[in-house]
C-alpha cells in the first residue's frame, strides 16, 4: 500500500511541477506579449506603421488589428493561467485530504521531500479597443 502511495505522491509531484512550468511559460508570453502592445504607437495620428518582418521584406499592419490580436492572446493566455490556477488548488485539496489519511501522514514525513512553488502574478492593464 504503501508503495502506490509513494507512487501516486510523486506522480502528483510531477504533475504539479509541470503545470507550474506551463504557468510560468505562459507569463512570460503575456509579458512579452504586453511589451510589444505597449510598444506599439501610431505615427503622426496614422494608424498605419511599417514593420519589418523576418525575412527583411517590409509590409504594413494596422496598428488596431495588431493590438486585438494581441489583446485577444492575452486574454486567452490569462485563462489558461486561471485554468491552471484551478488544477493546482484541487491538487493541494487532494494532497489535504490524502495526507489526513490514518498512517499516511507519519510516512510522508519520513519518506517525503519538500518542495516550494513560486506563483507570479503580473498585472496587465487593459487596453481600450
Amino acid at each position: 500500500m504503501f508503495r502506490k502511495l509513494a507512487n501516486d505522491m510523486e506522480s502528483t509531484k510531477a504533475a504539479l511541477e509541470s503545470e507550474r512550468k506551463i504557468q510560468m511559460l505562459q507569463m512570460q508570453a503575456i509579458n512579452a506579449l504586453w511589451k510589444k502592445v505597449s510598444a506599439i504607437q501610431p505615427e503622426g495620428g496614422d494608424s498605419q506603421n511599417t514593420v519589418s518582418v523576418s525575412n527583411s521584406t517590409s509590409a504594413t499592419i494596422n496598428n488596431t488589428e495588431i493590438v486585438k490580436d494581441l489583446a485577444q492572446t492575452c486574454n486567452v493566455l490569462q485563462n489558461q493561467i486561471q485554468q491552471l490556477q484551478g488544477s493546482m488548488q484541487d491538487i493541494v485539496k487532494f494532497m489535504t485530504i490524502f495526507s489526513q489519511v490514518p498512517g499516511v501522514n507519519q510516512q510522508l514525513k519520513e519518506h517525503a521531500t519538500a518542495t516550494q512553488t513560486e506563483i507570479v502574478a503580473v498585472h496587465t492593464p487593459q487596453v481600450g479597443i
